[in-house]
């Protein structure tokens, strides 16, 4: 899904403030990030709350291409294009315009973005992320596409022939730790 303009106008804004806080070195870790997705007005409309540290922890670590830690520009561009992606989800398919997904508009939301997960895998996902009233509100729902986009690229680049995934112990570590 391209950019709206009205998308591409807070995308300049947030440019100039990826400038502002990255620094000297250009990057932002996990807590600038942080502080830059919970300032953004392009987020306003479907933010429940704060991004959390560990949410931000999990984008810097699935998009951080380099493993140092941050986000250069590019890498920073890669997560907001996909966020962006994510809020036009979340707003098509919170049917009741709650702010929060139920269990149902979440699953009809990730089968939209490719991932059909049967009931064992999708209960828990919702036992990990969901409220005590069983809702995902969008920050969430952000960190929960993020880790399966992340799932599902990992698992294609150690897939073999008969279609399962090798991995050595290391990478295993890394896939589960770093993400």
């Amino acid at each position: 899904m391209p950019l709206t303009q009205t998308e591409k106008g807070h995308y300049d804004d947030l440019k100039k403030k990826f400038a502002e806080i990255a620094g000297e070195d250009l990057e932002v870790d996990a807590f600038e990030l942080r502080q830059m997705l919970n300032e953004s007005d392009a987020l306003k409309e479907v933010k429940t709350g704060n991004f959390s540290i560990d949410a931000c922890r999990t984008m810097v670590a699935i998009y951080d291409d380099d493993m140092s830690g941050k986000l250069g520009f590019v890498e920073f561009t890669e997560l907001w294009v996909y966020i962006c992606m994510c809020k036009k989800v979340f707003l098509n398919f919170d049917s009741d315009k709650s702010g929060n997904f139920s269990s149902f508009e979440m699953q009809d939301a990730l089968k939209y973005l490719g991932y059909a997960l049967d009931r064992s895998m999708f209960s828990c996902i919702v036992t990990r992320y969901a409220n005590r009233e069983h809702q995902i509100d969008f920050n969430d729902f952000v960190q929960i596409a993020c880790k399966l986009r992340c799932t599902f690229e990992r698992f294609e680049a150690y897939k073999n022939a008969k279609g399962n995934a090798e991995v050595n112990v290391k990478q295993w570590i890394q896939v589960n730790m770093y993400s």
